[in-house]
């Protein structure tokens, strides 16, 4: 009997029509995209970028509240994964932007959102 796999259900395919053919044919593409936007802070800057327009590290530290350490470290590893790059503007100022990767993440940011808004938490609760 073959081992019993959590995420045999996600190998097959969508049915035709729905806008999502082949998006359960890779569940390691779904692992990959969870650890990389699970990482604290990652996702907070991915949306600050995407629905404010933020590039200077000066603007994410400011509008995010973050450690400059952590967020040096979470730019490094959107940058390789491609959703970030590096425009250095002039010699004191680097923007970081977001790449056609990163840009394609407005969806899931705008997805995100909707469904937060959707459940919206009781006043009582500090929880979405």
């Amino acid at each position: 009997m073959a081992p019993s796999n959590e995420l045999s259900g996600l190998t097959s395919a969508s049915p035709p029509g729905t806008g999502q053919e082949g998006t359960r044919e890779h569940p390691e593409a779904s692992l990959q995209a969870v650890a990389i936007l699970s990482e604290r802070w990652t996702l907070l800057i991915i949306c600050d970028a995407v629905m404010f327009g933020t590039s200077r590290f000066n603007d994410f530290q400011g509008r995010l509240g973050i450690a400059p350490s952590v967020l040096s470290a979470r730019l490094t590893t959107l940058m390789e994964a491609g959703i970030f790059t590096r425009m250095d503007r002039t010699r004191k100022h680097a923007e970081y932007v977001l790449t056609a990767k990163g840009q394609g993440l407005l969806q899931v940011v705008v997805a995100l959102t909707d469904w937060a808004a959707s459940w919206k938490p009781d006043e009582d609760s500090h929880i979405v």
